[in-house]
């Protein structure tokens, strides 16, 4: 069975790219593109990983992922961010992994393959 990973991106064409990308590695994908999308997949969708942009349109995705924290405590979360500032002083929310843009496409592997298997 595929490991399910949410992807929480407002860029559509990175969101596209890593939805495809992630597919072609036999994950099954879902993309959000705002807070509420994220929710709703959470439940529905049920997601074993989310890879999720620090900066959502107008949320921090560094509170949404405090959020989910509280309340999902198994799902594995990846942020992602463009400004490596924004990705210090993390430790309240508590990812798994950061991943700083531009990346590789292998170590974006490396490191959701790790957070799926811990």
């Amino acid at each position: 069975m595929a490991k399910k990973i949410l992807i929480a991106e407002d860029y559509d064409d990175l969101l596209d790219f890593l939805s495809i990308f992630l597919e072609i590695h036999d994950f099954e994908v879902k993309g959000a593109s705002s807070k509420e999308e994220i929710y709703t997949h959470i439940e529905v969708f049920q997601p074993d990983l989310i890879l999720m942009d620090v900066v959502l349109g107008q949320h921090d995705g560094r509170e949404i992922c405090r959020e989910i924290r509280q309340i999902h405590k198994k799902v594995g979360i990846i942020l992602l961010s463009a400004n490596a500032a924004l990705l210090e002083n993390i430790d309240e929310c508590d990812p798994e992994e950061i991943v700083e843009k531009p990346f590789s496409n292998e170590d974006l592997l490396k490191k959701i393959r790790k957070v799926l298997a811990d």
